[in-house]
C-alpha cells in the first residue's frame, strides 16, 4: 500500500498549472521562488558571468515599502542585477528622458506619471526585491546620439537571459 494514496499533496496539480492571480503575494512568492533557482546551486545556465555590470543607467526603484524612485547612474560596489522592460511604444510617447530633464529625473520620478505598463514593471521589480530596472525611453536620453550609442547595446544584452513573459519581456540579470 502506498501512503497517501488517493490523497493528492496539497500543492501538487495535475493537467494544465493554475497559476496565481497575476498581482497577488501568491505569484510573488512564485516569481521569487524561480529567481532563487538562478542563485541557487542548481545549475540552470541562466546566471551569466560574474562580470556583468550595470548599464550606463538604470532606475532605482528602492524596494517594497519604499518611495524612492530615481535615475541612477551606477556607482563601484552597486548591485548588478537589474531587470528591464522591453515595450512597444505606440502612438503615445511615454515618459521620456531628455536632456532637458535628466537631472529632474535623477532626483525624483512621479510614479503616478509613469504609464501602467512602466508601473507594473516597478512594482514587480520591488516585489522580486531587485533594486534597479532599465527603460529604455528613461535611462537612455532620447535627444541625445551619444547616449543613444551607449545605451542601445542594452537592447540587444537584455534578450540573452529572459525572465517573464506577459504581452512584454521583463529580462533580470542575476
Amino acid at each position: 500500500m502506498i501512503i497517501g494514496a488517493g490523497i493528492p499533496h496539497p500543492l501538487l496539480q495535475l493537467g494544465f498549472p493554475k497559476l496565481p492571480e497575476a498581482g497577488s503575494s501568491a505569484q510573488f512568492d512564485l516569481l521569487r521562488e524561480w529567481l532563487s533557482g538562478c542563485d541557487g546551486t542548481i545549475s540552470h545556465r541562466c546566471k551569466p558571468e560574474s562580470n556583468v555590470k550595470l548599464p550606463t543607467r538604470v532606475i532605482d526603484v528602492g524596494d517594497i515599502n519604499s518611495n524612492l524612485l530615481r535615475l541612477h547612474d551606477p556607482q563601484p560596489g552597486d548591485d548588478t542585477r537589474y531587470i528591464t522592460l522591453s515595450h512597444r511604444w505606440g502612438s503615445d510617447i511615454p515618459l521620456q528622458t531628455l536632456k532637458g530633464n535628466l537631472n529632474t529625473l535623477k532626483e525624483t520620478i512621479n510614479f503616478n506619471d509613469l504609464p501602467k505598463t512602466f508601473r507594473d514593471a516597478v512594482t514587480i521589480t520591488r516585489e522580486v526585491k531587485v533594486r534597479f530596472l532599465w527603460i529604455d525611453s528613461l535611462c537612455i536620453i532620447q535627444d541625445d546620439e551619444e547616449d543613444w550609442a551607449k545605451g542601445g547595446d542594452v537592447n540587444g544584452e537584455c534578450f540573452q537571459l529572459c525572465l517573464l513573459y506577459n504581452c512584454r519581456l521583463l529580462c533580470a540579470w542575476y
